[in-house]
């Protein structure tokens, strides 16, 4: 019983490396197409060497990466990958590249068909009984009742 429990949590263990793995290549790919932000700007590796500091990051996060899960995968939680593993989260975590090309390319006429009149208005001043009371305290405090 004990073995297959341990098998278990190893499992368990294996499969939340690589979620957390392709979590960080999500966000190492989102920063590489934020570097384009236009509604046709498509090459977002255009120019990629240009800049040293983010290049910089984009190795140190890669490199951090690595190292915790493969070298100090105990003090980290991890289990190390090999490399069809580093594979599949490397690709699964490309996805942002595609799906902002698909973005890009959607019309948009399909976008105002998009209902929006039940969305938040961010912009719009709700009414909160701490900010109120805040204020309050702001303006010479709350008055007291005889």
């Amino acid at each position: 019983m004990e073995v297959k429990a341990y098998d278990d949590s190893q499992a368990k263990l294996q499969h939340l490396t690589w979620i957390f793995n392709t979590f960080v290549f999500l966000q190492i790919f989102n920063y590489i197409n934020c570097r384009k932000v236009g509604e046709r700007d498509f090459n977002v590796l255009e120019k990629f060497f240009h800049n040293k500091f983010f290049l910089g990051i984009l190795l140190f996060t890669f490199s951090f990466q690595y190292i915790l899960t493969n070298v100090f995968s105990s003090i980290s939680g991890c289990k190390p990958l090999n490399k069809g593993e580093w594979g599949a989260c490397l690709v699964v975590g490309s996805t942002p590249l595609l799906i902002s090309v698909l973005l890009k390319l959607t019309p948009g006429s399909w976008v105002d068909r998009i209902p929006t009149e039940n969305l938040a208005n961010e912009n719009a001043r709700k009414k909160s009984v701490i900010v109120d009371a805040f204020n309050a305290t702001q303006k010479g405090g709350p008055k007291k009742k005889d």
